[in-house]
C-alpha cells in the first residue's frame, strides 16, 4: 500500500458525506475525479523531482489519492449491486486491481528501459489525467444516473460525524479476528516479502560468496517451499477460523470439514499455480534481459491475487 493510503479512508468517508449533502455529488464520481487527478499529479511530480524530499512528497500524494479512490470504488459496488452480491463484487474488484500491479512490472520495466524512468513515469502520469477525463465522460454513480432501473436493496449514503467514524474504527480494532488476520498476514506475507524478496539475494551473495544468479535460485527454491508449506498449513487454519467466526456471529450453514476441505484444496491448487508462475516469470525475465528483482515479485503477487479468486470460485463450484 502506498504511503498515506491507509490513513485517509476515514477522511474519505467524511468528505464523501459532505459532497453528498452539500454539493449533491455521490461518493463515487465526487471523489474519483479529483483522486485520479491527484495520483496523476503525484506521478508527474515524482518524474521531475530533483531531491529526495520532493520525491517522497510526490509518493505521499500518490498514496493519498490511492487511499480515497478505494472508498469511491466500494461505493460504486454498493450502488450497482445488491447487498448479497457486495462481497463477491468487492473481491472481484480487488482482483481486477491486480492488473495495475502487473502493468507496473514487466511493461513498466520495458518502458523505463526504452525511455528512461523520468520520461516513462511522466507518460504514466499524463495517462492518469486522460483517465480522469474518461471517468468524467463515461462513469455514472448509480443506475438512475445512467438511465437504468435502480437496483433494489442498495444502501443509501448516510452522514457520519467524526466521533461516529472513530467509534467504528475502535469497533474494528476491538475485534479479535482483526488482529488474528493482521498478524497472520504480517508473518505469512510481510516477512516472506522482506526476507526472501528484499534481503534474501544480497545476504546469500555476501555471506556465501556466490553469484547473484546462484543466490536467486536459492531464494526461488525457498519461496517455492514456503508457498507449498503455507498451502498445507495456513489455508486450512484460515478456513476453520472463518467457519468458527461465521458460526459465532450468524450461524454456519456448512459443516466445518467441508469449509476446511475447500480451503485446503484451494491452497494446494493455488500453490501449484504460484510456483509455475514464479518459474515462468523468472525464465522470461532472464530471456528478456530484465532484472528479476524488479519483475518476479510484482508479477507473481498480482497474478496470484487474480488466480486466488478464480481458484476459490472453481473449487467451490466443484466441491459444493
Amino acid at each position: 500500500m502506498a504511503p498515506g493510503a491507509g490513513g485517509v479512508d476515514d477522511f474519505a468517508r467524511l468528505l464523501a458525506d459532505e459532497l453528498d449533502d452539500d454539493f449533491k455529488m455521490d461518493l463515487g464520481l465526487g471523489l474519483s475525479l479529483p483522486t485520479i487527478a491527484v495520483m496523476g499529479l503525484g506521478v508527474v511530480w515524482f518524474s521531475v523531482s530533483g531531491t529526495y524530499l520532493a520525491g517522497f512528497l510526490a509518493r505521499v500524494l500518490i498514496g493519498l489519492g490511492g487511499g480515497v479512490i478505494y472508498i469511491a470504488t466500494l461505493r460504486y459496488c454498493a450502488n450497482w449491486f445488491r447487498t448479497d452480491e457486495f462481497a463477491t463484487v468487492t473481491g472481484l474488484t480487488l482482483s481486477a486491481s491486480a492488473v495495475g500491479g502487473l502493468l507496473a512490472a514487466t511493461p513498466l520495466a520495458v518502458l523505463v528501459g526504452a525511455a528512461g524512468w523520468r520520461d516513462g513515469l511522466l507518460g504514466v502520469g499524463l495517462v492518469g489525467f486522460v483517465l480522469t477525463g474518461a471517468v468524467f465522460l463515461l462513469v455514472r454513480d448509480t443506475p438512475t444516473d445512467a438511465g437504468l432501473t435502480p437496483v433494489e436493496g442498495t444502501p443509501d449514503s448516510t452522514e457520519q460525524s467524526l466521533s461516529e467514524v472513530f467509534a467504528g474504527v475502535r469497533t474494528v480494532f476491538d475485534r479479535r479476528d482483526t488482529w488474528i488476520m493482521g498478524w497472520m498476514l504480517f508473518f505469512a506475507a510481510g516477512i516472506n516479502f522482506t526476507v526472501m524478496g528484499l534481503w534474501g539475494v544480497p545476504y546469500i551473495v555476501q555471506a556465501y560468496d556466490v553469484s547473484v544468479e546462484t543466490a536467486s535460485v536459492y531464494t526461488l527454491v525457498g519461496n517455492a517451499v514456503a508457498t507449498a508449506g503455507l498451502a498445507v498449513s495456513v489455508f486450512p487454519v484460515v478456513g476453520l477460523g472463518a467457519w468458527g467466526l461465521t458460526e459465532l456471529t450468524v450461524g454456519a450453514t456448512l459443516a466445518p470439514t467441508r469449509v476446511v476441505l475447500v480451503a485446503a484444496c484451494s491452497g494446494a491448487v493455488l500453490a501449484v499455480l504460484a510456483i509455475a508462475v514464479t518459474l515462468l516469470t523468472t525464465y522470461v525475465s532472464y530471456r528478456l534481459g530484465l532484472d528479476p528483482d524488479d519483475v518476479v515479485i510484482p508479477v507473481v503477487t498480482n497474478t496470484c491475487d487474480v488466480l486466488g479468486v478464480l481458484v476459490l470460485f472453481g473449487v467451490v463450484l466443484v466441491l459444493l
